[in-house]
This record gives C-alpha cells, structure tokens and sequence, in this order.
C-alpha cells in the first residue's frame, strides 16, 4: 500500500511540476492557429508556420529568417531568431518574453526588421 501513495504523490507532484509548461504551449497553440492569417494581413509572403508539439516549439520561416519561440518549463516562452545568410545562420536571443503580449510585439519586431 505505501508504494501506491508514493507513486500517486509522484504522479501528482509530477503533475504539478509540468503545469505551466503545458498553459503556454496551450497558449502557444492558440497564438500559432491566428498566425497565418495575421503574416497574410502584414502581406509577409512567403512564409511556413509550424508547431512542433513534441518540442514545445513554434516555428515561423519567412525567408530570410526564422522565429523560434518555445514553451519553457516553467511558464513563458523563449524566444529566438535566426538570421539566415549562405555562410552561416546566426540565431539571436530575445529575453524576457514571459507573455503572449510580449511575445507579440517582439515578434512584431523582428519580423519588421527582415521584410
């Protein structure tokens, strides 16, 4: 009998543990459903949306470069570009980004400073 307690306390804490790594890739989810439609509205063409539910990961390509943005474990998100050239790919953190309104006008940012 103590096995089971153990194993449901282990279950539960384990639970517990992975809960705001699952609200923001919930919140991921619903930002990568509108992106489309919002990179078509900014006439930011071509361009490739994809997440990534294993990893937890967003990625947006829109050529000449590509915005990362992943759920960390303990709730926001890290995100990332990278700046692709024929030599090499740079990738350029940007910290910070604990909220789906930040993440929005970083992004915002970024994919200004590439179109």
């Amino acid at each position: 009998m103590a096995l089971r307690d153990r194993y449901v306390a282990e279950v539960a804490r384990a639970s517990e543990v992975e809960a705001p790594r699952r609200s923001a890739l919930d919140e991921l989810r619903t930002f990568a459903a509108g992106l489309p439609e919002e990179l078509r509205a900014m006439e930011i063409t071509p361009f490739e949306v994809e997440l990534f539910e294993e990893e937890s990961e967003l990625r947006v390509d829109t050529g000449p470069c590509m915005v990362i943005v992943r759920a960390q474990p303990h709730g926001g998100f890290r995100l990332a570009h990278e700046v692709k050239s024929a030599v090499d790919y740079t990738e350029i953190e940007t910290p910070g980004v604990d909220t789906v309104e930040r993440l929005e006008a970083e992004m915002a940012r970024i994919l200004a400073a590439f179109r």
